[in-house]
């Protein structure tokens, strides 16, 4: 699979805008077609979308719930944020037609277009990994070994998955969040669905598409994830030197 295969999906505000530059970046990297790259507008200022304008061709899509302020992740403003999801993924399935999607976090960089590992037939690709117990709701300690890590998910087939969004979508509406995580406790409960269940999916391990570990670069990853945490950011919040070492090193 190349970049080609999918429409690209990232939300973003303005309180992430020193890392979707980054993604930015790293997509000016890339020889394929720009106009691919659906960015949901979640806060996102004037100057920021005519700076990003005048870097590449890019499709902006407007979402509802919007906060173009400072919010800390897992905050009830950064919740309200997320909830756009579902709305943004239908929004670009509408023009994605035949193709996929490939959602991601605004704090990643494509490292190279090599997505080989990528089961073609899979109606869903999960970038999944270990997890420490007390960190997953203690009903789905079963996930622990393969926990989704929502940053990067390639929808595949998206027609497929239109199920599984909507029962995203009607769980988020009765479910607290838990343990911090939200979007993610969201999706574990939708994993035990039946709009789950009966999809294809694949999981692959988080060192080689979403990679925010120093010690997984040499899986050489093609996605690195600059996710909160002493992992992938500095005690400032900036991005992880090595890491963005690595990328901006990595020969394509």
């Amino acid at each position: 699979m190349k970049l080609e295969d999918h429409f690209i999906a990232v939300m973003a505000s303005h309180n992430v805008m020193k890392f979707l530059n980054l993604l930015i970046e790293s997509l000016k990297r890339l020889n394929f077609d720009f106009s691919q790259f659906y960015l949901g507008d979640v806060g996102l200022k004037k100057e920021d979308v005519v700076k990003i304008k005048e870097k590449i061709d890019i499709n902006i899509i407007d979402l509802p719930e919007k906060n173009e302020g400072e919010f800390r992740t897992q905050s009830v403003d950064y919740r309200k944020i997320i909830d756009n999801r579902v709305i943004f993924l239908n929004k670009v399935h509408e023009k994605a037609k035949e193709k996929g999607i490939l959602q991601l976090d605004a704090d990643t960089y494509i490292v190279r277009n090599d997505f080989s590992l990528i089961d073609p037939d899979a109606d869903l690709t999960l970038t999944v990994r270990d997890a420490l117990p007390h960190l997953v709701v203690s009903e789905f300690k079963n996930h622990c070994k393969h926990y989704p890590n929502l940053g990067v998910v390639f929808w595949n087939k998206p027609p497929n998955c239109k199920k599984l969004w909507q029962e995203c979508e009607r769980l988020r509406k009765i479910i607290d969040p838990s343990n911090h995580q939200y979007e993610q406790n969201i999706f574990l409960h939708a994993m035990e669905s039946e709009a789950f269940k009966e999809l294809k999916v694949q999981k692959i391990k988080c060192e080689y598409y979403n990679c925010y570990n120093v010690d997984w670069l040499k899986y050489e990853p093609a996605i690195i994830h600059f996710k909160g945490g002493k992992m992938a950011r500095d005690k400032e919040g900036n991005p992880n030197s090595e890491l963005l070492n690595y990328c901006r090193k990595r020969r394509l």
